[in-house]
């Protein structure tokens, strides 16, 4: 057989050649059998299927490092790779025989379909995820937080004296110094006490 007579997808590894006998309805002849053994190139299938569908799976994991509110980019990007391995899949499909039998080549499609498929499922779940828990952070900020209690400080009055005291919001002892009163002498009963004679506190 000529040597440098080729097959793209196979290699021929042997060749039987053996003699047989056939029966015909006019009489019995003899003939020459010959058995052609074929084995089927990995490189081909390898650069031509198995290589740019595995890189469409990995560009679809692209997606679980995108933000979960960049929504117009992750849901391009899984739409985009499942129609490209299932015109992938079509193609390859239509280059090979019809056969009664599941081959490897259909194992492998169906596997990088069902994780690109995955993938954009977990986009659906993980952005449904994130709306209830941002839904429910509304809730909790329109139903109210109790907010930390504040305390106020009365101002001391002089005993005898008609105004209500006035209140000053409470500060940390370690930010401001002690609270320092000033006393004097009460006044007698009978004068009228002006009013630049009560002391209020010093902060």
């Amino acid at each position: 057989m000529y040597k440098r007579l080729t097959l793209p997808q196979f290699q021929l590894k042997e060749i039987k050649v053996d003699t047989c006998t056939q029966s015909f309805h006019i009489g019995n002849y003899s003939c020459l059998q010959a058995v052609f053994e074929l084995e089927r190139n990995i490189g081909y299938h390898l650069v031509q299927s198995y290589l740019p569908t595995s890189l469409i799976v990995v560009v679809s994991w692209v997606s679980f490092w995108l933000d979960v509110d960049a929504i117009p980019s992750r849901v391009t990007l899984g739409v985009t790779t499942l129609l490209t391995v299932c015109s992938e899949s079509t193609s390859f499909r239509d280059n090979m025989p019809v056969l009664s039998y599941v081959e490897a080549l259909d194992i492998w499609m169906g596997s990088c379909t069902a994780f690109v498929f995955l993938a954009l499922l977990e986009f659906t779940v993980v952005s449904h995820i994130a709306r209830h828990h941002r839904r429910f952070l509304f809730w909790v900020q329109r139903t109210g937080v109790p907010s930390p209690p504040t305390t106020t400080a009365a101002l001391a009055r002089p005993a005898g004296s008609d105004s209500p005291p006035s209140t000053a919001p409470a500060t940390p002892s370690s930010k401001l110094p002690p609270l320092r009163l000033t006393t004097r002498e009460p006044p007698s009963p009978t004068t009228e006490t002006p009013a630049s004679m009560w002391t209020l506190p010093h902060w």
